[in-house]
């Protein structure tokens, strides 16, 4: 019986419990970041976005378009003088806090960041930026 419950007890810790409030969501993490550098949703310039390099998937893309309807697939791009964001390297740290690459253009002058994500109180937000160049 001892040996049941000791089994029960690993498979609750291996697979956890609760509410979920750990669960690692790239695309939370990626709107938490947007939402820092494009400013209030729906109220953004338009941008084309690339994610580790390329145009997002479709699925990802839509759901950033629910809140920044001008965002764009960086395939769109015409390589002009636009605002291009380029997201990757996305690294989780723990449960509630990860670590993304970010770049940011309006054609002319950039700036390449590493933004500090954290979950507080179900939310993705950003904690701290590290901005690494400026051109």
């Amino acid at each position: 019986m001892s040996r049941f419950f000791l089994m029960l007890g690993l498979g609750l810790t291996v697979v956890g419990c609760g509410d979920g409030g750990g669960v690692q969501d790239p695309v939370a993490v990626y709107e938490a970041v947007l939402e820092r550098e494009l400013g209030e949703p729906g109220n953004a310039a338009e941008a084309y976005l690339f994610i580790d390099g390329k145009a997002p998937p479709q699925e990802t893309l839509d759901r950033l378009r629910e809140r920044w309807p001008k965002l764009r697939a960086g395939s769109e791009s015409l390589r002009g003088r636009e605002h291009r964001v380029s997201l990757g390297e996305l690294r989780w740290v723990g449960r509630n806090r990860a670590e993304v690459r970010g770049g940011f253009s309006n054609g002319m002058d950039g700036r390449s960041s590493l933004y500090h994500v954290v979950r507080k109180n179900g939310q993705w937000v950003v904690e701290n930026v590290e901005v690494k160049a400026i051109s």
